[in-house]
């Protein structure tokens, strides 16, 4: 994260094979999609400086594509100290290992997940209580773009200091982190490792946030593996499983 760069092995021999540097200026501008109409700078304008030259603070990943493209959310942009504008996300295409696209992100993103039918790419904004989803199913990156911005329950309003650093691991809300969608890519579900915990749920069918299972606090990466819900729960220091079909019944009789 702290040295902007992914580094690239070969799992059959150990042997490192490439460094991916998240190093962007006006020599790679064109890597950049159209800025999507969801994520708004607030503390940055594009008056006062160049918004995609910056040095990327890369986070979780995940493939797409049957593991030809490999997306990598950035923690920040390296000149928003504090994390409360749009991030970034680098597209990674990984015959070559080249970053062959970069799309804006909300604040702080931390967590990627694609659906199971490769139709959608989900982002969890671990900065301000909000999820985005994309539709990733062309495979033309040109036709890569997001459909909707998830609200979990309210989005936090960020004015942090541009000077002085503050804990963004912290006061961030729900602390959104781990995201999974059910096997049949029917609902979306997202850890909340902070403020009242549980896991968000959204139904991908309706497009819409349905509300927060409760009873699962302070998780922090969540897994479907034949038939259930595990969770790890980071200050318990435990794992907890749940049959998934109990999950989903409780989503089904949700009501807000």
């Amino acid at each position: 994260l702290e040295g902007c760069v992914t580094i690239v092995y070969d799992a059959r021999t150990n042997q490192k094979i490439k460094v991916i540097k998240h190093s962007f200026n006006r020599s790679n501008a064109y890597l950049f999609a159209e800025p999507s109409a969801l994520f708004h700078f607030k503390h940055y304008s594009q008056s006062k400086r160049d918004l995609n030259t910056f040095e990327g603070r890369p986070v979780e990943s995940a493939f797409s594509h049957g593991g030809r493209y490999l997306w990598i959310p950035y923690y920040r942009r390296s000149y928003d100290i504090n994390a409360q504008d749009p991030s970034a996300m680098a597209i990674v295409d990984t015959e070559n290992d080249e970053i062959i696209k970069v799309m804006g992100t909300g604040p702080l993103p931390k967590m990627v997940a694609t659906s199971h039918n490769g139709k959608y790419l989900a982002v969890a904004h671990w900065g301000d209580n909000t999820v985005s989803l994309l539709d990733i199913s062309s495979n033309n990156p040109d036709r890569w773009h997001y459909v909707n911005l998830y609200v979990v329950d309210h989005q936090l309003k960020l004015d942090y200091s541009m000077t002085h650093h503050v804990n963004r691991d912290a006061g961030s809300g729900y602390m959104l982190r781990g995201t999974v969608f059910t096997p049949d890519d029917r609902y979306l579900l997202v850890a909340c490792m902070g403020g009242g915990g549980g896991i968000a749920v959204i139904d991908v069918l309706r497009n819409v946030y349905l509300g927060r299972l409760t009873g699962i606090y302070n998780a922090r990466h969540l897994l479907v593996k034949n038939g259930y819900l595990y969770a790890s729960l980071n200050v318990e220091g435990i794992v907890q499983r749940i049959p998934l079909a109990k999950v989903v019944a409780t989503i089904q009789g949700m009501k807000g």
